[in-house]
């Protein structure tokens, strides 16, 4: 559930009474269906809602949430908890709408102008989220007790593929109190796909200082370092995480992508077949191996792996051109120069890249004067 706003239940109100009775009120009209005839206090609802956050039932809280906004309309308190609510319950327009409505009679409510951020943000709206975020902070220049709301936000616009925009939350809630380091993670991930490595890196490190042992932070590291192409780097970060973790499934298909990139191939089919026992029928693990096959020039096992990624799925590209591009380099073993030639050329028009693989792997190709030609007019075009 998401815990924005919800505080946990509490056995007794803030002012010390206990309001367990009004739950087992609550309970009752439920089961009979009478809820709408119940006659309790501000404060007794809160404690009803409150409750159910703490089981996590979220039909529960938007029910009494629902309910009791009904019975209190003038109640900021439990405005807050039903929008929250219906934001909890994908209902944004709704959730929108009512925070508008009541938006000048609680003027100075911090927490509506944070859900109304929080509400626009998952509209898409992310201007008028600003202007929002920008409202509350009026009213509050310094306000720490919503640093986890407001990486909440951050967390929305990351959902939303807007990395910019949940770092602009990120830090503002920084320069507010500094970020719990766990924050930093998601500060290190958005800089990442914004391909901003050096500060993604500057972040991950900042994790690390706080919790050196975190196997899938050390992940994304090696995943930053591949995607600088500073491999050794890369390779290091990967088997640290995996001493950490040797189940990391991430770090084993990682680790053997870099190695395959690397062309030591050998290692590369070790770390997919443990990737495999992690991860078995992943297409995209029995690909790998192929690949790596192939570069060991054991033509018979990389067709092996293309078929078995086939019967899993059909649809399957690669597998299919990995097949016929080792048919051809079967051709051209058995001296079927022209037959050869003829499937290079039906391969290139299909997925270029494989004649340069034949060439990798057969570099006795290098002095056929017919394929240099073939190579040389796909390069071109």
């Amino acid at each position: 559930m998401d815990n924005d706003f919800y505080n946990d239940a509490e056995e007794e109100g803030e002012d010390g009474a206990d309001f367990s009775g009004a739950l087992e009120l609550y309970r009752q009209a439920c089961e009979s269906g009478s809820e709408g005839e119940l006659a309790l206090s501000e404060e007794e609802y809160e404690y009803i809602i409150d409750y159910f956050i703490g089981q996590d039932d979220e039909d529960q809280v938007l029910k009494a949430s629902t309910l009791a906004f009904e019975k209190h309309p003038y109640s900021s308190a439990l405005l807050v908890k039903y929008a929250d609510s219906l934001l909890v319950n994908s209902d944004v327009d709704k959730a929108v709408e009512i925070l508008e409505e009541y938006e000048n009679s609680f003027a100075g409510n911090i927490d509506i102008y944070f859900l109304l951020c929080k509400a626009f943000v998952k509209k898409g709206e992310f201007g008028r989220a600003r202007e929002y975020f920008s409202q509350a902070l009026e009213i509050d220049a310094r306000p720490t007790d919503f640093t986890d709301l407001i990486c909440s936000i951050a967390q929305d616009c990351i959902d939303a593929d807007r990395y910019r925009e949940a770092l602009y939350y990120l830090m503002e809630a920084d320069a507010i109190a500094p970020l719990f380091f766990e924050y930093y993670n998601d500060v290190a991930f958005c800089y990442e796909r914004l391909e901003e490595l050096d500060k993604a890196l500057e972040y991950y490190n900042k994790y690390l200082d706080e919790d050196p042992f975190n196997d899938n932070v050390w992940f994304n590291i090696g995943t930053v370092y591949a995607k600088r192409k500073d491999f050794d780097k890369a390779i290091e970060a990967f088997e640290y995480s995996l001493a950490l973790n040797e189940s990391n499934s991430s770090s084993l298909y990682n680790i053997a992508v870099v190695f395959l990139n690397l062309e030591r191939y050998r290692e590369s089919v070790d770390f997919f077949r443990r990737f495999m026992l992690e991860e078995p029928g992943s297409v995209a693990g029995i690909v790998g191996m192929a690949d790596a096959y192939l570069g060991l020039n054991d033509f018979t096992e990389a067709k092996k792996q293309f078929r078995q990624a086939l019967l899993i799925d059909r649809e399957c590209v690669d597998a299919r051109l990995g097949i016929e591009c080792i048919d051809a380099i079967e051709e051209y073993l058995k001296g079927e120069k022209s037959r050869f030639l003829a499937q290079m050329k039906d391969l290139a028009q299909k997925d270029s890249t494989w004649v340069s693989t034949v060439y990798t792997i057969l570099p006795q190709l290098g002095s056929d004067g017919d394929f240099i030609n073939l190579l040389k007019s796909i390069r071109k075009a």
